[in-house]
Parts: structure tokens; sequence; C-alpha cells
């Protein structure tokens, strides 16, 4: 086993998603064999999460878990938080949203594939199938990025990248330009040949209204200024 390897972080960002928030709980512990430390990044929920997050350990006693409570400031800070004690503790990382993982799907464990595939010299990222998407031409006509809701990260990735850009409005755009760093890195994108997970894409994504298509257009021209293109 690679020295970094040994037991991966799954880090959960949550923000007043209660109901969503217990089910992907129960579903990770559910759904793999592996061993992990499990870290909830809550940030001033006021329906509940908050409180739930701190009797996790009760709920599931025995299990590793770690609970950090944080200001409000977005999934990508929360996101970048993680990014950060995967490099202290030179752990590789997977990130999710309060998704629900599903269980024993072609009695396959998606945790252990993703060990193995993180383990390729080449693997920058890797996700499964629904687990990005297609850039249009704002950004890379047809560039191939992975979403920051099921990503599973290798520690050398995250030691020679980093996180996150931050200056990136929330909505979309930081996980295309991570993958495009990747890429640029000279490293691949890997994914599973199933669905992993069942994704719910956040209500404030689910309406394209005008605030939305201003914060993506302002970063898809924050990303092509970047990279000159």
């Amino acid at each position: 086993m690679c020295k970094h390897q040994m037991i991966p972080l799954i880090v959960i960002p949550v923000y007043n998603d209660l109901k969503y928030f217990q089910m992907a709980v129960e579903s990770i512990f559910k759904s793999t064999e592996q061993p992990f430390t499990l870290i909830i990044i809550e940030s001033e929920s006021t329906d509940g999460s908050a409180e739930y997050t701190d009797k996790l350990k009760e709920i599931y006693p025995g299990k590793d878990i770690e609970i950090i409570h944080t200001k409000k400031e977005g999934p990508m800070k929360a996101m970048n938080l993680g990014f950060k004690l995967a490099l202290e503790r030179k752990k590789d990382i997977y990130f999710t949203q309060t998704d629900v993982i599903h269980t024993g799907m072609f009695d396959r464990d998606w945790l252990m594939e993703y060990e193995a595939i993180g383990k390729m010299p080449d693997c920058g990222i890797a996700t499964c199938w629904g687990g990005g998407g297609t850039a249009c031409d704002n950004y890379v006509n047809n560039f191939q990025w992975v979403g920051g809701w099921s990503t599973y990260i290798p520690y050398k990735t995250i030691e020679k990248l980093g996180g996150y850009d931050e200056n990136f409005e929330i909505g979309w755009g930081a996980d295309i330009e991570y993958s495009w760093r990747i890429i640029n890195a000279g490293l691949r994108i890997y994914r599973i040949d199933y669905w992993v997970y069942h994704h719910r894409r956040t209500p404030h994504l689910n309406d394209m209204n005008e605030e939305i298509k201003r914060i993506d257009k302002q970063n898809s021209a924050y990303f092509r200024r970047k990279y000159n293109i």
C-alpha cells in the first residue's frame, strides 16, 4: 500500500440540509467495507444540521468521524479546508455533497475501486458516470470535467496542484478549472463505469435565473483570461 494511501478522507460540506444529510451519512457507512475518516464541515446551519452533526459520534459509535464547524462562506471554502487537511495528513480525499451512495451496486465496493484507481501513477482525479460534464465554448468547448460532488483526488494531485481557485464565484467554473489544471499537469481523469451515487442538485442551481447566468458568465470570463483562451 502507498505510504500516503492509508485511510482516505471522505469530506461532506453541510449547510441547512438535515434530511438529506442524514441519508447521505447512513449510505456512506452502509456502502463500503473500506476504512476511511469521515470529516463533516458544517457551516452555521439553522435547520438542525449543526446539532445532528454533533451527535454523529453517538449515532455511529466506533466510527472514525471528525466534526468541523466553520463560518458560512460557501462550499468552495469548505472544500478547500478539506484539501488543506488532506495535504497536511498526506491523504487521498473523496468529496461528496449530501448525496446518497448506492449500496452494494453490482457487488462492487466503490471506495475500494477509487483507491485502486488513485494509485495509478497518471491518475489526477477520479469520478463515476455522471460525476461531471462537458464544457461549452464559453469555457473550452467539449472539455470533459469532473464536478466536486463525487470526486476522488489522490494525494499526489493535491500536493502538486493544491485546491480550488476561490476567485470563482459559487456556481460553476472552479471544478472545470481544476480539471483543466489536472490535464495540463500531464495527469488523467478516470471514471468508474457505473453510477456510485444519486446526485441531487442544490435548489439554487435548479433555476437558471438571471443571477446564475451572470455568475456563469463572470466565471467563464475569468477562466478564459486566466488561461489566455
